[in-house]
């Protein structure tokens, strides 16, 4: 399954680019913190400097990156049964499986390489961090009134907090792939998945409740909130 892949990864530039990107972009914004502690910014605490903790300019890396996942994760990964069904291959593979076989097979492929992806990004995007911001002290959450257990906690335990929203981020993407691979095999048709992969996640984000809230550590919304949003996610 993974040399297949990565036989794809080589020989088709886009997938790669699309790769490359999701492994690389998190930590691009570690530029941009480097070049305000330059004009004078304290240097971060390397937990809260995480790509998920949304450190520099409000998350904006983080809404380029997590909006418009489903199409990052189609070239990558998901659109394989499509791309397949065109070609014919489809036909061969049928016939040495069940179709049941074949479309967990593309389902849970899409949600491991997509996990796979993603945690490996955050992941160096957290051991880099440290690497830059080693020693520094300041976060956004200096003097703040602290009203909320859940909050509270994950500022005291930023280690635990840090590591627990890598895995479930890493896990919750896996899920979009599966989301995508899903929609790959019912439509047949790159334009219509593409169109409707993308819908089904933007409603998600574009809830009051948004699924973003989830994805980010140190959050002063109450855990009931957060869970309901992920449970929410998690059944749909």
């Amino acid at each position: 399954m993974f040399l297949s892949h990565l036989e794809r990864l080589r020989k088709n530039k886009i997938t790669l680019i699309t790769f490359l990107v999701l492994l690389l972009f998190p930590s691009l914004e570690i530029i941009q913190i480097l070049l305000h502690i330059n004009l004078g910014g304290r240097v971060p605490d390397p937990w809260h400097a995480f790509f998920l903790a949304g450190y520099s300019n409000f998350g904006t890396f983080q809404s380029i990156y997590f909006w418009f996942l489903p199409i990052y994760l189609l070239i990558l990964i998901a659109d394989d049964s499509i791309i397949e069904f065109k070609t014919g291959y489809y036909n061969i593979i049928r016939g040495k499986c069940t179709k049941a076989k074949y479309c967990l097979e593309k389902v849970g492929k899409s949600f491991l390489v997509s996990f796979l992806t993603v945690f490996l990004s955050l992941s160096i995007n957290l051991l880099l961090v440290h690497v830059f911001f080693h020693g520094g002290t300041y976060n956004h959450y200096i003097g703040i009134e602290l009203s909320n257990p859940f909050f509270e906690m994950c500022l005291n335990h930023p280690v635990i907090t840090d590591l627990c929203y890598l895995l479930l981020v890493s896990i919750l993407v896996g899920i979009c792939g599966a989301l995508a691979a899903t929609c790959s095999l019912f439509f047949k048709n790159k334009k219509i998945t593409y169109v409707i992969a993308f819908a089904l996640w933007f409603i998600f984000l574009i809830q009051h409740k948004s699924l973003m809230l989830v994805f980010q550590p140190y959050t002063e919304y109450p855990f009931t909130d957060l869970l309901e949003i992920l449970l929410c996610y998690v059944i749909t």
